[in-house]
């Protein structure tokens, strides 16, 4: 019950204690004093099972010792100071909550606990049911005191009330034994209780043991310090932030494999070697912030997220309700159903939840002659075809009662033949004579034309892109498709059974749960439509692009409509301490985009395995770009019109059967070491009898600056055992609270038992007279040194102090602090060194009587400041990372580009001047040659200059030498190669077709002449067929004839001859129609001639590779590619300063050049191209991606720094605009700028005109070909048509100009009408790669058709003479129209 607050006098403690010796006369046995009856000892926890239960005597308890009043008052009022002094230290405005029970001692204790200002509420817990009265919850820190003599029914509640209880609260425990603090501790809700204070009595009078929890650093508790003599005998860090560092501890992660984000790496064998994705650098970057190692599992049940099913969960929901892992992780969705049972982190990424579906196959390319025009239009052109002809037939007939017309279009048979050859353009040698029939004919000229036209222009299109089936893209089709839905996840059912959808809401009755142990089989079931698979869609994505995509295209896709989307996150226990400081560390990751960027390699690294490799991208990489030549698989359709012919067979048989026959296809020398040693052994002390070093004032200094500036950090104490330093001091120090290790010192290998490394700060007091052996260790043990430590060392002379600071490791030593005896009784003089500040150490300040003179800082941040201190820098010229301004004489005026700029900023943030200077042995990078390194690296590992630049490639052969700093870009390592010269002009009229396709025809040619003479020659027998069509030479002349679209004077008279001469007229039309659009793109973009792409190409080629960085043969040597490793052997290094050498040789096809992509596409900008075009290239397939770093000395100091203010400036973007401007100057300048910009101004722009260069192949036909008589040709024609075909040509340029620089990568809508000038615009912008729909339009209803919405950004390009209908369209459709398009 909560109790009411009223003072008690001193003077009132007897009457308690006689009130309480009465009551206890009254109570049986099994009740105490208090009313509370005894909980059975099997109720309490193990560790509580022992103790004794006897009722409490007079009142009093445990505390039974205290009989006396006076006895009692004193213990109370010690306990009551220890209480108030932890109060106003560790929770002053907190809110106190105070939970007791009865017994006097603690009754007195809450009287005095009630004078501090924060108290809020005063709870007596007589059994469970009283703890459900505290308010557990605070708006502030909560503060808990908690002094019960009985603790079972706090047990019992941190047990089984988990929602109710204060877990960031600060609790104080006072007890009588040290069981009763770990059995809380060890309670549910207190193993995830950061903060919990035990207050236990000690064996001594008026002495309080204090120990805390140890939550994630160790089992149980710890003691921290001691009450005593009413102060604490050391100060410590009561409640200390255990989620800062978890020094070192396991912790365990439950997952399962899930690509992308979680992907396993397996030797040849199958073992797993490690774990990695977005999600596992997500967990392994947390582990390095917070110091904690993380052990990953998969459920032990099989299942993969889980489910809760009665508070006992399956798979990796059931490892956390049960708190047997800390956190779980595996593309894990933020749902409500999640959330009610786990604590969730902030969410560090989102997905969308989407359907997997099979595609269907695309429609076979044999139609596709019959899809230019919808059912509806070929309907009415059948239509037309009936009607044209008897109508004909019919003007003829009247007009030839009127005069003098042609007698054969009175006949129905011509009729038809003669309507139907000017649908498809064939010119007739009949000419109407009568105005009537020619009006007919004129307007049958123009209808046939506009047909022709639209049906021309739309047919390449569905030629070149399959067109696809319709597919099943709704959740409304796919339930109506009565499809079974698959699902990998527990957790989706609900989202699926609570939708509102009544579509989505049927699907629950085809769902199928799979365990995900064989993928294989679900996507089986999805491949052979069978199934569709619900996940998210880099799921889904990630295994389409790996297991179902060859040569680009997919089998499977992703349906458009999608379920909801949801942030993934880390699930964990249930009221976890984790979460507070994981949500703060994955907003720091989100921010720097470091998610991102690990993400990206991941998935980079994982295309390179065999375990997700994809053989996509290589076959892509084969693939023919550009202008694609027509095969035989484009051209099926044409070749089963051509096939129809054989109906004038069946002709033939009609005829002959009802006519009677008729006769007429690093180290130092030894020498070096043993002249450092003379020196230490120069500086030793040599004294003959023992001297008083004043003792007390030193171990007062030492233990002043350990409190004041060692506090919390783990401490290392090394000594010698020389009498100088006596016994009494380092019993002195090892007193101190964060004493770790104290080693004896006799020579170099006992150094080498120290821990030098600590998670957190690490302080090191030194206590030597003979300095040889630590001086000789830090001369020569670089890699064992605690570089961010802070060393005390106290000597006789200033001389050894800065013999230590002279050291390789002590010039990299932030702190280091002399403490020297000075000439007074009881004087130390403090020296500090300088670092980057200045030359060897300064002193600081002075102790004497007992206290510093002065209030000096003992450790500054010398990092912070560098006070204007002179760095060099080691570089060399390397655009466009650094290049070089010089004046006209050549003289070196000032280095820029990004690099440089990362420098400036540097020096600017940390105050300190960068001097650049080029290696002086005129290397670059450098390279290990018998043990010694040249260029950069060599001054590094010299330690002659600070730090280095030049593009320099995080690689694990520097990593052993020297320290990298933080990534601030990276970059491809490619192949610079030769253009190799485009395919003679010449052969373009052979490009259009495929080699097959032109076999194909070659046979088509070969075989009608005979066909069509066979046809005539028995359609003779039956009739009077033209006779030159029964000669074979003729009838093989007539039809290469009709191949190229010439009129033929001679007409068919047959039925069954017409008829085959009508196929062949469709044949040859789209031949032609298909010929001639494809033609002109080849004829305007010169084919590239075969080039070299991959590595296994360049291997097989044998050309030189050339390298100016050696460092790259050691990843080419360690592949595991045969073809890259092969390089090897034809590799060749040059020096930097023999570029132009290198370039030759790749300009000449002998070598190419290996570098990184950046520098390779500047040179090609800046010395290789000329009037945009240019004379190398990068080959397609490129190696490894690298980080790009700032090089410097092993171990330095200034790392620390320099990463921190990368990922600023990385993060501000400041590194892409100053590189930006870099490379604006560098085009200004003589140096670099490229004399293209001047030269490109005088290139003719958009669409260019057809030079005797383009039309050489037609030349040579003409050669090789006899001249046409001159009489043939339409001269009148040739004027319009030319005018008409520049105008078009202009037009296209431009078009295809604004799509390339604004539209590239957009879906593209073309709009156009069937105007001739604008129907040739189209077949020029149907040659764009991204093309998407092409819509005549005639009336506001085709507008409908238009696929007005875009995934991504939409194009559209509008060719319309008469715009009243997309005008109408625009202001009457406001829903259908894409706002966002251009």
């Amino acid at each position: 019950m909560v109790c009411s607050l009223r003072k008690i006098t001193d003077n009132s403690v007897d009457d308690i204690l006689q009130h309480n010796k009465n009551s206890a006369q009254l109570q049986s046995p099994d009740v105490d004093s208090m009313g509370l009856q005894r909980l059975p000892t099997s109720s309490l926890p193990h560790i509580l099972t022992n103790q004794t239960r006897s009722p409490r005597s007079a009142g009093q308890g445990r505390w039974g010792e205290l009989t006396t009043a006076k006895s009692l008052k004193d213990t109370a009022a010690l306990l009551s100071g220890l209480l108030m002094a932890v109060v106003q230290q560790e929770l002053l405005g907190c809110d106190l909550v105070v939970l007791h029970d009865d017994v006097d001692l603690y009754s007195l204790v809450v009287q005095d606990l009630l004078l501090m200002t924060n108290s809020r509420q005063v709870v007596v817990v007589r059994n469970e049911t009283d703890l459900a009265e505290v308010i557990w919850v605070s708006t502030g820190c909560g503060g808990y005191v908690i002094l019960l003599e009985y603790p079972e029914p706090l047990l019992s509640f941190a047990n089984t009330h988990h929602n109710t209880w204060d877990y960031k609260g600060r609790y104080v425990m006072v007890s009588q034994r040290v069981e009763q603090v770990e059995a809380l501790v060890a309670t549910r809700n207190g193993k995830k209780t950061e903060h919990i204070l035990g207050v236990v009595k000690g064996g001594q009078e008026g002495e309080w043991r204090v120990y805390m929890n140890m939550l994630y650093w160790g089992e149980g508790v710890r003691p921290v310090t001691t009450w005593r003599h009413h102060r604490f005998t050391f100060h410590s860090d009561l409640f200390p932030d255990k989620l800062a560092d978890f020094r070192g501890a396991v912790l365990k992660a439950s997952t399962f494999e899930f690509p992308p984000s979680i992907m396993y790496h397996h030797d040849d064998n199958g073992t797993l070697l490690y774990r990695y994705g977005e999600d596992v650098a997500i967990i392994q970057n947390l582990a390095r912030a917070l110091n904690f190692t993380v052990k990953f599992n998969e459920p032990a049940d099989g299942y993969k997220w889980g489910i809760n099913i009665n508070g006992s969960g399956t798979g990796m929901t059931g490892e956390l309700l049960r708190d047997e892992v800390d956190m779980g992780v595996a593309n894990l969705f933020l749902m409500g159903v999640r959330y009610e049972i786990l604590t969730l982190s902030a969410p560090f990424s989102h997905e969308g939840l989407c359907f997997m579906a099979s595609v269907e196959p695309p429609v076979p390319r044999w139609q596709a002659p019959y899809f230019p025009f919808h059912p509806s239009t070929w309907l009415a052109i059948l239509v037309g075809i009936i009607l044209f002809g008897p109508i004909l037939c019919l003007v003829g007939f009247l007009s030839g009662q009127c005069g003098d017309e042609v007698s054969s279009l009175a006949k129905l048979g011509f009729s038809w033949y003669y309507a139907f050859g000017l649908l498809i353009r064939e010119p007739q040698v009949s000419v109407p004579r009568m105005d009537s029939t020619r009006v007919f004919v004129l307007f049958l000229w123009l209808y046939s034309m506009i047909i022709t036209i639209a049906y021309s222009t739309n047919l390449t299109a569905f030629l070149l892109v399959q067109k696809a089936a319709a597919s099943m893209e709704t959740i409304k089709e796919l339930y109506e498709s009565g499809r079974e839905l698959t699902v990998i996840g527990e957790g989706f059912l609900p989202i699926i059974t609570e939708s509102t959808d009544p579509n989505l809401k049927g699907l629950a009755h085809a769902y199928k749960l799979h365990k995900g142990h064989d993928l294989d089989e679900v996507f089986d079931e999805v491949h052979e439509g069978k199934s569709v698979l619900l996940e998210n869609t880099g799921f889904l994505h990630f295994h389409i692009v790996t297991h179902f995509t060859h040569r680009g295209v997919s089998t499977v896709r992703i349906m458009k409509e999608c379920l909801n989307q949801y942030n993934i996150v880390i699930a964990l226990q249930r009221n976890s301490p984790l979460k507070r400081k994981i949500d703060v560390i994955i907003s720091w990751l989100e921010e720097s985009g470091l998610i991102k960027y690990e993400t990206h390699k991941a998935l980079e690294f994982a295309a390179t395995t065999k375990e997700y490799g994809s053989t996509g991208e290589d076959t892509k990489a084969n693939q023919e770009e550009g202008v694609v030549a027509l095969s035989t698989d484009h051209m099926q359709g044409l070749f089963i019109i051509a096939m129809h012919q054989n109906m004038s067979t069946q002709m033939l048989v009609y005829e002959g059967s009802s006519r009677e026959i008729y006769t007429p296809p690093l180290l130092p020398s030894t020498s070096q070491y043993r002249n450092l040693r003379n020196v230490g052994l120069s500086l030793r002390i040599g004294l003959s009898s023992p001297i008083s070093l004043d003792t007390d004032s030193l171990s007062e200094l030492l233990k002043t600056v350990v409190q004041r500036e060692l506090n919390g950090c783990d401490l290392v104490i090394l000594h010698d055992d020389a009498d100088l330093y006596s016994v009494e001091i380092q019993e002195l120090l090892l007193t101190l609270p964060n004493s770790r290790q104290v080693v004896v010192v006799r020579n170099e290998t006992d150094l080498a038992k120290v821990v030098w490394v600590s998670p957190g700060c690490g302080g090191y007091l030194i206590l030597m007279e003979d300095m040889e052996p630590l001086l000789y260790y830090a001369n020569t043990y670089h890699d064992m040194w605690g570089y961010r430590g802070r060393y005390v060392m106290v000597s006789q002379r200033v001389e050894q102090v800065e013999a230590l600071v002279a050291t390789r490791n002590g010039k990299k030593t932030e702190h280091i602090l002399g403490v020297v005896k000075g000439g007074q009784e009881g004087e130390w003089r403090v020296y500090m060194n300088m670092l980057y500040w200045g030359e060897g150490v300064r002193p600081v300040t002075t102790w004497r009587h007992h206290r510093f003179t002065s209030q000096s800082q003992l450790f500054p941040d010398k990092l912070s400041d560098f006070r204007g201190a002179v760095l060099k820098v080691a570089t060399f010229e390397f655009p466009p990372s650094i290049m070089y301004y010089e004046a006209d004489n050549g003289t070196l005026l000032y280095h820029y580009g990004e690099e440089i700029t990362i420098v400036q900023n540097l020096a600017q943030t940390l105050n300190f001047s960068a001097r650049f200077a080029e290696p002086a042995d005129g290397d670059t990078w450098g390279y290990l040659i018998n043990d010694s390194w040249t260029g950069m690296m060599g001054e590094l590992v010299r330690n002659e200059a600070d730090m280095g630049l030049g593009n320099v490639f995080m690689m694990g052969y520097r990593y052993e030498v020297i320290t990298f700093s933080a990534p601030f870009s990276h970059e491809s390592v490619c192949f610079m190669a030769r253009v190799e010269p485009p395919v003679p002009r010449w052969q373009a009229p052979s490009f259009p077709f495929h080699p097959w396709t032109w076999l194909a025809f070659l046979v088509g040619i070969i075989v009608s002449g005979p066909i069509l003479f066979v046809v005539a020659f028995f359609s003779g027998q039956f009739g009077a067929e033209s006779t030159s069509l029964t000669k074979i030479g003729f009838s093989c002349y007539y039809v290469f004839g009709l191949h190229f679209r010439e009129p033929q004077v001679v007409e068919p008279r047959m039925n069954s001859t017409r008829i085959f001469v009508l196929f062949l007229w469709l044949y040859t039309m789209i031949l032609t129609i298909t010929y001639s659009t494809n033609l002109t793109a080849f004829l305007l973009v010169q084919k590239p001639a075969a080039s070299m792409e991959t590595t296994r190409e360049l291997y097989e080629s044998g050309r030189e590779m050339a390298l100016i960085c050696q460092g790259l043969t050691l990843s080419i040597a360690k592949s595991r590619d045969p073809y890259i490793k092969g390089l090897m052997n034809v590799y060749k290094t040059y020096k930097h300063h023999k570029l132009d050498e290198v370039f030759d040789r790749v300009l000449k096809g002998k070598s190419v050049f290996l570098e990184n992509e950046e520098f390779l596409n500047f040179h090609i900008a800046t010395q290789f191209t000329h009037r945009g075009v240019s004379r190398v290239r990068l080959m397609k397939e490129c190696l490894t991606q690298y980080n790009i770093i700032i090089a410097l000395q092993r171990n330095s100091a200034l790392k620390r720094k320099i990463d921190i203010i990368i990922s600023w400036v990385h993060e501000s973007g400041l590194v892409g605009h100053e590189n930006r401007k870099a490379l604006e100057f560098a085009a200004t300048t003589k140096k670099y700028g490229s004399a293209d910009k001047e030269k490109s101004t005088n290139q003719e722009e958009g669409v260019v005109a057809l030079s005797i260069d383009h039309m050489q192949g037609l030349f040579i036909l003409v050669v090789l070909g006899c001249p046409r008589s001159a009489g043939q040709g339409r001269w009148g024609e040739l004027t319009t048509a030319k005018s008409l075909k520049d105008t078009a040509a202009l037009l296209s340029g431009l078009l295809m100009a604004v799509v390339q620089q604004e539209l590239l990568g957009c879906d593209l809508v073309v709009l156009h009408d069937d105007v001739d000038l604008y129907s040739l615009v189209v077949q020029d912008l149907l040659l764009v790669t991204n093309s998407r729909q092409v819509v005549v339009v005639r009336n506001e209803t085709d507008l409908a058709e238009v696929i007005w919405v875009s995934t991504g950004c939409g194009g559209y390009v509008i060719l319309l003479e008469y715009p009243e209908p997309l005008l109408s369209f625009a202001n009457t459709h406001h829903n259908t129209w894409d706002y966002k398009g251009r």
